[in-house]
């Protein structure tokens, strides 16, 4: 089994995903801001993959605006909490692509992108490379940018549309720190 990390930002996730309990062969972890990025190769582990890029619908290179310092930045000048003089180039690879380079196994996703999430997956369910997602659970930090909530909801319908098990992050994640409330998805997905 697979774990996908989409926005690892300091590893709050891998924290948890990457104990020994879990029955993951193998964790990537994808975080396209520089200073994040640096502070979760920390995790060396034969099992644990970080990568400096993150996923989107295209290859190449795009501003993410924000410094992170609060976990808001993102591709999107006008979310509510990003600070858009910062600016910083980041490198991205196609998601559909990516997948293509994935073993036939069981993949869990976990997205917590800033907005990207809607990118990632339109891709994911335009090229039918969703289907090699077992279950995923998805942030819509989209709804935090203005004139673009709607995407939210018209994605929830093209999944809704397809045999993938999937949650919403913020109405499934239970617990007092990260660590815990990912567990807890954990124990009840797996």
């Amino acid at each position: 089994m697979i774990f996908l990390d989409v926005g690892a930002h300091n590893g709050q996730t891998l924290e948890e995903v990457t104990k020994p309990k879990w029955p993951f062969r193998h964790v990537y972890a994808f975080e396209p801001m520089h200073r994040e990025y640096e502070a979760i190769t920390r995790f060396h582990s034969p099992s644990c993959t970080v990568l400096n890029y993150g996923l989107a619908d295209f290859t190449g290179t795009a501003p993410i605006y924000g410094s992170n310092d609060h976990c808001e930045a993102s591709m999107f000048p006008e979310k509510v909490d990003v600070d858009n003089s910062v600016e910083t180039i980041c490198r991205f690879v196609r998601a559909t692509h990516f997948m293509q380079t994935m073993p036939d196994e069981p993949i869990i996703m976990k997205m917590n992108c800033e907005g990207a999430e809607i990118a990632i997956l339109n891709d994911l369910l335009d090229s039918h490379r969703i289907d090699r997602i077992s279950h995923l659970t998805v942030d819509f930090d989209i709804r935090r940018v203005p004139g673009k909530e709607l995407w939210a909801d018209q994605l929830i319908g093209r999944l809704n549309e397809t045999p993938l098990e999937w949650r919403l992050s913020g109405d499934h994640f239970h617990g007092e720190t990260h660590q815990l409330k990912i567990e807890n998805w954990l124990t009840e997905i797996l």
